[in-house]
């Protein structure tokens, strides 16, 4: 997995078959009501996957897959 921050939306795709995890921004205003985003992300292991959880004003949720070693 590839875990980006500081765009303006949080997003998740999968190419080549890996997943690309992008952040909102702290900062960031999307809603254009001059409130920041406050986002950050707390990623969870399990054993078959990884959970990452987006807090802040734009909440998010993505469950990505562990490859098998």
């Amino acid at each position: 997995m590839a875990m980006n921050g500081h765009v303006h939306w949080n997003n998740h795709t999968v190419h080549n078959g890996i997943s690309h995890i992008t952040i909102q921004s702290l900062v960031e205003n999307a809603a254009n009501d001059g409130k920041p985003a406050g986002a950050w992300a707390l990623v969870e292991a399990g054993a078959t996957h990884l959970d990452v959880t987006v807090n802040g004003r734009d909440l998010a949720s993505y469950r990505v897959p562990r490859p098998l070693l």
